[in-house]
């Protein structure tokens, strides 16, 4: 399995998991679900470009040790809301995203290892509220064939 896969079946899963979830949109249109990238976002004034709410899924990170490999993925939760009270709104998108992770700990092939990591950025200007999500999971490595030569 890839790491493009893991992206794509952590994108697939949350869809799942968040289909009930109705969040102010920054257009001013009616609550809806949170759009969800895998990668990166399109540029701007892309067709179907993602709009706020919205989950980035990004691999970030991996490693290959003697015992297994695991890559890192951060999820990038990004809400909007003009009042000082939509921390709240980003606040509870994590916890639902962290009960969904921490539940089923495996998505396919790919094994969610603990911790599972969060903080609330400060760097977006509100009315956008962000946090950031680190996950690490084990994922199955090519099996390594001895050199002919």
């Amino acid at each position: 399995m890839t790491i493009t896969a893991l992206v794509d079946r952590l994108v697939e899963f949350l869809a799942a998991q968040l289909i009930d979830v109705r969040l102010e949109p920054a257009d001013g249109s009616d609550p809806r679900t949170p759009d969800l990238v895998a990668g990166w976002l399109p540029p701007i004034g892309a067709e179907g470009e993602p709009k706020i709410p919205l989950i980035i899924a990004r691999a970030v990170s991996g490693q290959d040790a003697d015992d297994g490999s695991a890559v890192t993925v951060q999820l990038y939760i990004e809400t909007y809301s003009e009042s000082e009270e939509g921390w709240r709104d980003v606040t509870n998108l994590v916890q639902r995203i962290r009960g969904a992770l921490t539940s089923a700990r495996t998505i396919g092939p790919f094994c969610l290892s603990l911790p599972l990591t969060w903080q609330m950025s400060g760097d977006e200007p509100l009315p956008q509220w962000v946090a950031i999500m680190t996950t690490t999971w084990s994922v199955p490595r090519a099996t390594w064939t001895e050199s002919t030569q």
